[in-house]
């Protein structure tokens, strides 16, 4: 951690590229593949006397959406003073902020954060620091460089597929089996959206269940929800199979179980570009329905967006 001075009135910085662009891990994630993790911290401390200042910036990486867990700021309106200080939320620089001053002794602390490109925690932590001084070095800060940062690993917000036009890409019927049910919708929570469309195909005993869904800002997340995408599988056994495989140059997955009643479920899923998601579960059918359905599914209207 390298160590410097602190002026009086703490001299302007021009940290975050050099920060950024020397930093191993921010090249590992630009090679890295969509749905792995990789957060990276980079941070430097100031010192002079009784006064210090800690700047550090966090990239959640693919755990952006998860990153307002651990900043509970960033989900609610904050507005609190007592004798010994205070915090409060605020719009600085355009940018949602955090400010919270703690009065001690003749000591104080301040501490003041801010989101860069819905992706970069930038955080200054200052011991008799006042928060005015705060605010000045982060205005110093090359935050721009950072947005850069957040285009150049693709975070810049992607357009989300509407669910409309997914649900215009499921089949009428699958294999004899009529579409009883389609749905579609767009949901958003913490910061992640997710758009999808379902339907569901049924003829007695036998059904498909199938679903599109653009992962959008949590296309990074697929490494959780797709646990196969991780490692190479194949196995099989007396009551059936599992395995991974690809599909028209694309990542996936199949499994199909016999239960003890006899009845047969067959699993299916496909990964375009590390963002779109296609899933079909089948109830009676075989593996062969299930791929077959998968060819009635335009995945060309896939591969070209975003």
């Amino acid at each position: 951690m390298e160590r410097s001075e602190v002026s009086s009135r703490v001299t302007p910085l021009r940290l975050a590229p050099s920060w950024l662009t020397t930093n191993p891990c921010f090249d590992t994630q630009r090679k890295a593949p969509a749905y792995q993790i990789f957060p990276c911290f980079s941070d430097k401390f100031y010192e002079e006397g009784d006064r210090s200042l800690h700047i550090e910036i966090v990239d959640p990486g693919t755990l952006q959406g998860f990153a307002a867990l651990g900043y509970s700021w960033m989900q609610q309106d904050i507005d609190q003073e007592d004798e010994d200080g205070y915090e409060r939320t605020l719009t600085l620089d355009g940018r949602r902020a955090y400010e919270k001053v703690t009065r001690y002794d003749g000591t104080i602390e301040a501490e003041l954060s801010t989101v860069v490109a819905d992706r970069f925690i930038v955080s200054l932590e200052g011991t008799n620091v006042p928060p005015e001084a705060l605010r000045e070095v982060l205005r110093s800060m090359d935050l721009a460089a950072l947005e850069e940062m957040a285009k150049e690993l693709g975070e810049a917000k992607a357009e989300l597929t509407d669910f409309r036009v997914l649900k215009e890409m499921l089949p009428e019927s699958i294999d004899g089996l009529e579409r009883v049910e389609a749905s579609g919708e767009r949901s958003s929570a913490m910061g992640m959206q997710v758009s999808q469309a379902m339907a569901t195909y049924r003829d007695g005993d036998r059904a498909v269940r199938l679903k599109i869904s653009d992962m959008g800002s949590m296309q990074h997340m697929m490494g959780f929800a797709t646990v196969w995408m991780r490692q190479e599988i194949d196995r099989e056994t007396e009551r059936g199979y599992e395995r991974t495989t690809r599909y028209q140059g694309h990542p996936a997955y199949e499994k199909m179980e016999r239960l003890d009643d006899g009845t047969t479920h067959a699993t299916l899923q496909v990964v375009v570009r590390d963002r779109y998601m296609i899933e079909l579960e089948g109830t009676n059918v075989s593996m062969d329905v299930l791929r077959a359905a998968l060819e009635q599914i335009d995945l060309s209207r896939l591969e070209g967006k975003g």
